[in-house]
């Protein structure tokens, strides 16, 4: 899929909730992957017209948060996603970030692991449902802060491979760095990947160079 379709896919359909799997103690799980959406004043604040944009089915002008949670939705029910997270057993979480006192599971504390189609559309369904029409409380944007949260989290199981992919329409602030530096650290010291999905950014070379050098473990996808 790819990275315009990730994160400005067209809006999906309703769908009916499917039961997610349950996580028992002797379930394996080789990846679990952490859906990282920002839910700053910002992505409330600005807005794209999307018109113009090849491949998006709309034209109407949406908010940052929108683009970003249709985006998930579409690349969730996207047959070639769903293969991927398919292919081997993968624990999915979804949750929204902000300042240093936001976090927001969308999905179930224990994660949703991927067994079936109805398992990632049951995931699509929890962002459509569940993702609020406004900024959270904490509206700063602390990246970091969502990374410690990571950190905290218990490991479903510590031999998995920990993937996060973070999305987001802001660079780092001052005050910020040093406190990435150190969420990043703590990631790369138990293998983990950092992957960016930029939320129109396009023309913004020191914020998306602030994301790639404090951020991302893994790579950055920028989405216009």
């Amino acid at each position: 899929m790819s990275r315009r379709a990730f994160l400005m896919g067209a809006g999906a359909t309703a769908i009916s909730l499917s039961t997610p799997a349950i996580i028992l103690a002797s379930t394996r799980v080789a990846v679990e992957f952490w859906s990282l959406h920002d839910g700053s004043g910002s992505m409330y604040s600005y807005s794209t017209d999307m018109n113009p944009r090849q491949g998006f089915n709309s034209d109407k002008t949406l908010l940052h948060y929108e683009i970003q949670r249709d985006g998930h939705i579409a690349a969730f029910l996207d047959e070639n996603v769903q293969a991927a997270l398919m292919a081997q057993p993968t624990l999915v979480h979804v949750a929204m970030w902000g300042g240093s006192n936001s976090f927001l599971k969308l999905t179930p504390e224990q994660g949703v692991l991927v067994r079936s189609e109805k398992d990632a559309a049951a995931i699509a369904d929890f962002i459509r449902t569940r993702t609020p029409t406004g900024p959270l409380i904490d509206s700063q944007t602390h990246h970091f802060a969502a990374i410690s949260r990571v950190l905290e989290h218990p490991r479903a199981d510590p031999y998995s491979e920990l993937i996060l992919d973070i999305s987001t329409d802001a660079g780092l602030t001052g005050g910020t760095f040093e406190k990435m530096a150190a969420a990043r650290e703590g990631i790369s010291a138990i293998g983990g990947k950092i992957n960016v999905f930029a939320v129109d950014m396009a023309g913004k070379e020191v914020e998306l160079n602030s994301l790639r050098k404090y951020v991302s473990t893994g790579f950055l996808k920028e989405g216009t």
